[in-house]
């Protein structure tokens, strides 16, 4: 494993935590972006505000799939991203493993999008476009360059499952042994989810249950960020977490520099009460429709990107 520098207290940062979300220019109420991480050479956005729609064919409903595909289109031209070639992943968590997995231009089988599983996945190659419809949980977008120079970006995704098995510790880990990456270079968009006063897990619920890994709540994972256990109330005990505070205590603890990582302090819960995005537990509820708010990232193509080619692409 490799070695984290030890900082001095009065020499440690902290992350930025906003909490309302930042729109692109004309896109108010629709498209959201991360200011920290728009100098580097990724193109990226979430879809978020009361204009901005159900991004998941898979709830199109009434209104029909090529209706929420004309929005998807929509939402990734209005920050230079096609939908195409996309390696969309749900992030579910079974098996025996952490499900992080490096996606190449091969894997995709489908167009526009190929469906995978993993819970963290990332790219090296601009053809790619990653993306999540996030039901409750985190989605960080992740920027980091390895030591040949390589660009490399993903998407981790925190439910209370992985975060409770220390996925995003372990992505990170992962990135710097397996991936040589200079851990200096790693910077993290954190995007909505849901609050700790509206999700909670017990031992025996589905939250952590899996047939092949420990069936128990990780308390190094959670720390402060979930209600202490009282004894005398058994397994049934029901644990509200904060799944963004872990998340990002979890960064910390790997060797991420707290000032590399912006997240959006927004509860999923209670912006979908107001209209203004979509949240599976608020959904199932109070019986309303189910919707999927969408993040995209996707590396920027250095050579497409010269001035002169631009140019020659804007007068073809």
């Amino acid at each position: 494993m490799a070695e984290v520098p030890q900082i001095p207290e009065d020499q440690k940062s902290e992350p930025k935590i906003l909490t309302e979300v930042n729109y692109r220019p004309g896109q108010k109420n629709k498209v959201a972006f991360f200011s920290s991480l728009e100098t580097l050479p990724i193109k990226h956005a979430f879809s978020w505000g009361k204009e901005s729609g159900n991004m998941s064919p898979d709830f199109s409903g009434e209104e029909g799939e090529g209706a929420v595909v004309a929005r998807i289109k929509d939402f990734l031209e209005a920050s230079e991203m096609e939908y195409r070639n996309d390696a969309n992943t749900a992030g579910i968590f079974e098996g025996s493993h952490l499900q992080m997995q490096e996606i190449v231009f091969e894997d995709l089988k489908d167009q526009p999008e190929t469906r995978f599983e993993s819970n963290f996945m990332f790219t090296r190659d601009p053809r790619v476009l990653l993306s999540i419809r996030p039901g409750d949980c985190n989605a960080s977008i992740l920027y980091a360059k390895d030591r040949m120079g390589r660009d490399l970006v993903g998407i981790i995704h925190s439910s209370a499952q992985s975060a409770n098995a220390g996925l995003p510790r372990y992505a990170i880990e992962y990135l710097i042994q397996e991936e040589d990456v200079d851990i200096s270079t790693i910077k993290i968009g954190i995007t909505p989810g849901i609050s700790r006063k509206h999700y909670s897990i017990n031992q025996e619920s589905d939250a952590i249950k899996n047939q092949t890994i420990d069936r128990v709540i990780v308390e190094r994972n959670w720390k402060q960020h979930i209600d202490q256990h009282d004894p005398s109330q058994g397994d049934e005990q029901r644990r509200h977490v904060d799944i963004l505070g872990a998340t990002i205590m979890q960064y910390v603890e790997a060797g991420v520099s707290p000032e590399n990582i912006e997240a959006i302090d927004v509860d999923t819960w209670e912006a979908s009460a107001r209209g203004e995005s979509f949240s599976r537990e608020h959904s199932n509820e109070i019986g309303k429709p189910q919707g999927r708010y969408m993040v995209a990232v996707q590396l920027k193509n250095k050579i497409a990107e010269m001035p002169v080619l631009k140019a020659l692409a804007k007068a073809a």
